[in-house]
């Protein structure tokens, strides 16, 4: 079949063309926001595929699975490698290429029955001379119905009925930024049908405990009652401080997110304070102190890491008595200079 694109970086290329792929992991930035399908043209004019806005949703449910069931040996190939244009009387089983976009479509979009909904997706095609043109890409438009565009809320506060603390605070933005989530790992076999009821309606509000619990139990106890003032409080909770866990994180550090020195399990566990727990190829003679944010001066850039750092414990104050008299010590003396 043949596609024509607007190309949206260049994962695009990879994926009609069936280069390994594994559909689990795959970023919906790399993936094509607009695929323009346009081998079954008949009737209509081609169709404009939001491809980036449904693998947006897709990201709260089973990622590409959810469009594309064949993924052999990790990869995700075009349609029409399976599917034919025409029927294969061998393999009536299998659905025509029209079949295939048709049924992808109308698993999801059970609403389109009227006869205009056509329209909804194909543009219809005009004599020769007519002016009619192939509709304009509206990136919100999923349904034929504009759609709001998808964003990480800073966070969100529930009001609850629990007297101890009505007030639960998710920071929605840190779970993303900070500790690295996908979609996928709070929003659990989520679909459009979970917030709709048809193209306008909204869904009603669901009030059970479990719909509001179970997105956490994968890092969180919310089962143990004892421990429900940890996210129930009076008033709003601030956001997660690496001080609550008595190791405060330096300027270097902090920028990092959480699985940059945290292995993927959860809940985290605490880790050994001492620097070679995580940098294990420092020796003396490679180590750059510069990226500790200060630069040694000439004089003590010849040191050896113990000759101030007592028995290389570097989470206590370089020691400066060995070599210097009582009234110099760290940090009101600095062995260099800071740098940013």
């Amino acid at each position: 079949m043949k596609f024509r694109l607007f190309l949206m970086g260049i994962g695009i290329g990879l994926v009609l063309t069936g280069i390994p792929l594994t559909a689990q992991v795959v970023s919906v930035q790399k993936t094509p926001e607009v695929v323009i399908l346009d081998q079954l043209e008949n009737i209509f004019e081609p169709v404009i595929f939001q491809h980036g806005l449904h693998a947006d949703m897709a990201t709260m449910d089973e990622g590409c699975a959810v469009c594309h069931h064949f993924s052999p040996d990790d990869r995700i190939p075009p349609c029409r490698e399976c599917h034919s244009i025409e029927i294969e009387e061998h393999d009536l089983a299998k659905p025509t290429l029209n079949g295939a976009y048709h049924r992808q479509c109308l698993n999801c979009h059970k609403e389109w029955e009227s006869k205009e909904v056509c329209e909804t997706c194909h543009a219809r095609k005009v004599e020769d001379g007519g002016n009619q043109k192939t509709p304009l890409v509206d990136k919100t438009d999923i349904i034929g119905v504009a759609h709001p565009e998808i964003h990480v809320p800073e966070k969100q506060i529930f009001k609850t009925k629990f007297k101890a603390g009505k007030l639960v605070t998710f920071h929605h933005r840190e779970h993303i930024e900070l500790y690295q989530f996908q979609c996928v790992d709070c929003h659990h076999q989520e679909n459009c049908s979970t917030c709709h009821e048809g193209i306008r309606k909204i869904a009603p509000l669901q009030k059970k405990l479990n719909v509001h619990h179970d997105p956490c139990l994968g890092c969180h106890d919310t089962e143990t009652e004892s421990k429900c003032g940890f996210c129930h409080m009076k008033t709003e909770s601030p956001g997660f401080s690496h001080n609550l866990t008595g190791w405060p994180l330096n300027t270097h550090h902090e920028r990092l997110p959480c699985n940059a020195c945290h292995p993927a399990d959860r809940p985290l566990n605490p880790l050994e304070t001492t620097c070679i727990n995580c940098h294990t190829n420092w020796f003396n003679g490679n180590f750059d102190h510069e990226v500790t944010g200060l630069e040694l001066s000439d004089t003590h850039v010849e040191f050896e890491c113990g000759d101030c750092h007592l028995d290389e414990k570097f989470e206590n104050p370089p020691d400066c008595a060995s070599c210097h008299d009582d009234d110099v010590f760290y940090p009101d003396f600095l062995p260099g200079e800071k740098v940013e």
